[in-house]
């Protein structure tokens, strides 16, 4: 953890959403009470309430290093299902329409004979 970014001590990529920090925190408080270990829960502590406002969340957000590779994966997951199901729409799309042409080749051959 480091404790100049406190989305990486919540255990999250940095985000502006408010409901997800307080998730995260209480996530990370559920997996370091303070009668467990102090330090960890101290450090959690200090990075939820560095995140106490709109302003502070918005900065943090901005100062935070972005990791290229988590965030593509998520984007990846994120978009990947409907990227493919357009693909699919679109092929079956092209494949009905290269039949259609087959069929009016076919037909016009017939009435030429």
């Amino acid at each position: 953890m480091h404790e100049d970014d406190p989305f990486d001590a919540l255990g999250i990529s940095p985000t502006l959403d408010r409901a997800a920090i307080k998730a995260a925190y209480v996530a990370a408080v559920r997996q370091s009470p303070p009668h467990v270990d102090e330090q960890a829960f101290r450090l959690v502590r200090a990075a939820y309430e560095s995140l106490c406002d709109a302003a502070a969340v918005s900065r943090a957000w901005l100062q935070a290093p972005l990791d290229v590779e988590r965030e593509l994966a998520r984007w990846n997951a994120t978009f990947a299902r409907r990227v493919e199901a357009a693909c699919a729409t679109q092929r079956a799309r092209e494949d009905r329409a290269h039949s259609v042409e087959r069929l009016i080749e076919h037909c016009t051959r017939i009435r030429i004979r």
